[in-house]
């Protein structure tokens, strides 16, 4: 069953055969769970939104169309699901702008990483959500950037823009970490 595509694997949760859930799960939940942890720098929360996604992929099967691509689908999921992290109220007072979780992300995934990567993360923390978003689902989610126009709801063309942009951002970030990193 591990060959069937996403879409078809989802189209028979849909049609009922909630053992391909279990398929989908295994292949996508540590996507999820990154993307989440690189956005909230929080890993408890970042496991729960993770739940929450696969909850609402079931709840919500009926409403998949199988002519659409599921990895666009999932991934809308979980962007609607951060946005309601966002608002909560318990995290009304967080800043995604402002996050800065290199002590968390050094504890919990880099440490055994080379310091150029632990400069990358910290780098890629420091930038504004929108391109920390688009960096994230581009280079370690691997949506294609018709995707992430998709779930962006604006043309590929501009999300290719975003992303120099954000790439732009991030070298200069990164250069001047590094310089103040060194002896």
């Amino acid at each position: 069953m591990n060959r069937l595509s996403d879409e078809i694997l989802m189209y028979k949760v849909k049609s009922g055969d909630l053992d391909s859930m279990t398929h989908i799960f295994n292949k996508y939940n540590n996507r999820i769970l990154n993307y989440f942890f690189f956005l909230t720098g929080k890993i408890e929360d970042s496991q729960d939104l993770t739940q929450e996604v696969f909850l609402r992929l079931i709840k919500y099967r009926k409403s998949f169309n199988r002519q659409k691509n599921f990895k666009s689908w999932l991934y809308h999921t979980a962007k609607n699901i951060l946005i309601n992290y966002s608002n909560s109220k318990h995290n009304k007072t967080i800043e995604f702008d402002n996050l800065n979780y290199s002590e968390t992300i050094q504890s919990e995934i880099i440490n055994n990483s080379s310091s150029e990567d632990q400069i990358l993360y910290e780098s890629i923390s420091k930038l504004p959500f929108e391109y920390k978003e688009i960096i994230v689902l581009s280079k370690f989610q691997g949506l294609k950037y018709k995707q992430i126009a998709v779930l962006f709801s604006t043309t590929e063309a501009s999300i290719k823009n975003k992303m120099l942009r954000a790439l732009n951002k991030l070298r200069e970030i990164y250069f001047k970490t590094d310089k103040n990193t060194r002896p």
